[in-house]
């Protein structure tokens, strides 16, 4: 009886430290998860890391913000593909630790199509130190639907 008791407590322990392991893989998973903030507007994943944004209209620069972890050099790179409706801009915003405002730098207005088109922005920043957000907004007052993916800083 001892020998199947000693049995059934090896794998007891040991189903259980796999069920712990595939919880925490999973919750690991979570983490990962970019988050995007809607500016004016709603963003839903729609599938594989692309998302759909929804303007409200009611001011300018409506759309979504961005902020990465940290920065491994002192120049950005902004790279994203977008396509929808109406004019957009990129713009990279450049705080420090305090969240004081030191920069900011933006695109040309961006007509999008129906079809996925990639562009770019880049920057100089300060320090790695900083912290900075990257947004897609909209040019004008309007409600308009845009998508996005494959949004990359480097």
């Amino acid at each position: 009886m001892e020998v199947r008791n000693e049995k059934e407590s090896f794998f007891t322990i040991i189903l259980s430290m796999l069920l712990l392991a595939i919880g925490q893989a999973a919750f690991g998973a979570e983490i990962k998860k970019l988050e995007y903030f809607g500016v004016g507007a709603v963003v839903t994943e729609q599938e594989n890391q692309h998302f759909k944004v929804q303007t409200e209209g009611e001011k300018t620069e409506e759309g979504f913000v961005y902020t990465p972890s940290e920065l491994t050099s002192t120049t950005v790179h902004y790279k994203i593909s977008l396509k929808g409706e109406g004019q957009v801009l990129l713009k990279i915003e450049e705080t420090d630790a305090r969240g004081t405002f030191l920069s900011e730098v933006q695109s040309e207005p961006v007509m999008l199509t129906a079809d996925w088109k990639e562009y770019d922005l880049k920057t100089d920043v300060k320090s790695t130190e900083s912290q900075i957000d990257v947004f897609v907004l909209t040019k004008d007052k309007q409600a308009t639907t845009f998508h996005f993916k494959d949004l990359v800083i480097k």
